[in-house]
């Protein structure tokens, strides 16, 4: 059976703090169940990049921050392949565990 798989990161731009910067969201999507989460971070909307889905530049921060996403990145699709049905709690889990 044919399973659908999509991960998303986005800013949460209507939840900007004082000091501008908004939480960046991760979303999972399989087979139309969809599951989001906070990756801790954050970053200042202008310098994001919504079709690419990452910070944007060569500061040390976006270089940071990209590490980051790629990590969560790798562990999301590693646990989608071991076991697609329950990868939405496992990526959770682990990601907050470790």
């Amino acid at each position: 059976m044919r399973t659908t798989f999509k991960l998303l990161f986005f800013v949460k731009r209507n939840a900007a703090k004082k000091n501008g910067n908004a939480p960046i969201i991760a979303r999972i999507t399989i087979d139309q169940i969809v599951a989001q989460f906070n990756t801790q971070m954050e970053i200042n909307p202008a310098n994001w990049s919504v079709s690419a889905g990452k910070a944007t530049g060569r500061s040390a921060e976006a270089m940071s921050i990209n590490s980051m996403l790629d990590s969560i990145r790798s562990t999301v699709h590693q646990h989608y392949h071991g076991s697609p049905r329950k990868v939405v709690e496992k990526a959770k889990n682990n990601y907050f565990c470790s």
